[in-house]
């Protein structure tokens, strides 16, 4: 009686899942691969289809998953020597990992530049998680990258999302970009200045204490400022003057009791200027 077969990997693109066969054959296991064909008619039903699937044997099966689980981890190394040292993703942290080609290939080309060269270098630096579906560049020197943020804003987790962005939009020109009544993004000034405000989520972030934090503006003319909010209405939690460390500023609060500090800058006195690196 011919022993079931179960499904040990899916892969969304049929060359990974053939040299996830290959590093399986070298362990003495017997691998198939379903819905190879079907892929390349239907590319467009890869997700659905939930991808090229690698079979084997039940009674292979633990032995299987744990080769698998070593090649993706790149503990272990395919047919061509080359190491699949590719981590984890960085989203669900799955170690199903494989790289993304830039554009598709036939199956029996895809494997000869594979055996003719370097696996990474079809890779052109993009990884894929085979189990969430995220993608991201590859870094070789992951452990000492540095990041590059683009943007940094702060979300706060408020039951006064209309009232923080009205007090926004009136005392600090807040320009609306995103509303969609639970979650509201604020930009102030430039692009790269935005707040955000979101209601409660089950599941989700608790609702901020904002004991502690405090909100910098920078501004062209702090008196001038003071002079605006002062007349709206607004009560200073700290009085305007000069500071030694190289500002002149003053403090109010908006709705959520978040210190907004708003100030302009000042020759810092001989006390605080050694501490500027330049």
């Amino acid at each position: 009686m011919t022993e079931d077969l179960v499904t040990v990997d899916a892969c969304a693109h049929a060359h990974e899942a053939h040299l996830l066969r290959m590093e399986l054959e070298s362990h003495d296991i017997a691998a198939y691969i379903e819905d190879e064909h079907m892929m390349h008619m239907n590319w467009w039903l890869t997700s659905a289809i939930g991808g090229a699937k690698v079979r084997v044997a039940t009674s292979d099966a633990p032995k299987a998953r744990e080769v698998v689980r070593q090649f993706r981890k790149g503990e272990g190394k395919s047919e061509v020597g080359q190491e699949a040292d590719w981590g984890v993703c960085p989203i669900c942290g799955s170690g199903n990992v494989s790289p993304v080609l830039k554009r598709r290939v036939p199956l029996l080309i895809a494997i000869a530049l594979v055996l003719l060269f370097r696996w990474p270098d079809l890779a052109k630096k993009k990884l894929r998680c085979d189990q969430c579906g995220h993608t991201w560049k590859y870094h070789s020197d992951r452990e000492g990258r540095k990041m590059t943020a683009h943007t940094l804003s702060a979300c706060i987790v408020t039951e006064k999302v209309e009232e923080s962005r009205e007090f926004y939009v009136k005392h600090f020109g807040a320009k609306v970009t995103f509303d969609c009544g639970w979650y509201v993004n604020l930009e102030l000034g430039k692009a790269t200045s935005t707040l955000q405000f979101m209601a409660p989520r089950d599941p989700g972030p608790p609702v901020c204490n904002p004991a502690g934090l405090t909100y910098n503006f920078s501004v062209d003319d702090v008196d001038e400022e003071y002079a605006h909010l002062t007349a709206a209405g607004l009560e200073p939690v700290m009085p305007l003057e000069d500071h030694p460390w190289g500002d002149r500023g003053f403090a109010v609060l908006d709705p959520n009791g978040v210190t907004l500090y708003i100030y302009s800058d000042r020759e810092p006195a001989d006390e605080f200027r050694q501490f500027f690196s330049e």
